[in-house]
């Protein structure tokens, strides 16, 4: 389950173990991070110096990705130039400080061949994470997938974190949408919860008022009824 080129383990290892490393994240209430890197422009070696050129720069970020793990890690080739990190215990957050620390050091990465150095190696990274992003290898590849397209997109050597998934209850009108509410405050049909405790809470005082009887004051020329006016004393 090795790769021939890199020494890396292989994609159907990564498929078999990146399941278990799932379960066993999920029995601990642990997180799992994963990215999923892709180094740049590798077709631009390949043009320039060669297909073996090429190969040396795979090989050599293979060699740089093992020295920039824990021992508890695992990095795999996913594909062509693509390589797949797998994080236990890292949270989405940390996984994504990881992968910056692991694009920026790359770019120092010297990598020579036939005696001449091939230039700076660059790579996008997208980033994905147990549970946010799902609780199967297969859910967590794909949100690592995309972020690493939208990291392509944006103009490559660069960082993107998997999307997190919303939930709108209704469509907001153009009052709200031109007055954003926090997107920590919990929502009930497109109403903060803070405003419909206001309303509830309003509603139960004006109850309590109309049940309160109404006190007429001393002056007032009124008729009284006979069960609030003073009794003779004998």
């Amino acid at each position: 389950m090795r790769d021939l080129l890199t020494g890396l383990y292989n994609r159907r290892y990564l498929t078999e173990m990146l399941e278990r490393e799932i379960r066993r994240a999920a029995r601990a209430e642990q997180s799992l991070g994963i990215m999923m890197l892709d180094l740049d422009h590798l077709k631009k070696f390949n043009d320039t110096y060669g297909h073996e050129a090429g190969d040396a720069v795979l090989r050599e970020t293979a060699s740089f990705l093992v020295r920039s793990i824990r021992a508890e890690d695992f990095v795999c080739r996913y594909g062509g130039e693509e390589f797949v990190v797998v994080l236990p215990t890292a949270d989405l957050r940390v996984a994504g400080l990881r992968a910056e620390a692991i694009r920026s050091r790359l770019r120092e990465l010297v990598v020579v061949h036939q005696g001449h150095s091939l230039g700076m190696v660059t790579a996008s990274i997208g980033v994905a994470a147990v549970p946010q992003h799902g609780t199967t290898e297969k859910d967590l590849l794909q949100a690592a997938d995309a972020a690493l397209y939208r990291a392509k997109k944006a103009g490559r050597d660069r960082v993107v974190l998997g999307e997190l998934s919303t939930v709108q209850d209704v469509p907001k009108s153009a009052d709200a949408a031109a007055s954003p509410v926090n997107s920590n405050t919990p929502h009930t049909a497109g109403y903060p919860i803070t405003v419909l405790a206001a309303l509830m809470l309003l509603s139960a005082s004006f109850t309590v008022f109309l049940s309160i009887p109404q006190i007429l004051p001393a002056s007032c020329s009124c008729p009284r009824t006979n069960h609030l006016a003073p009794q003779p004393v004998h």
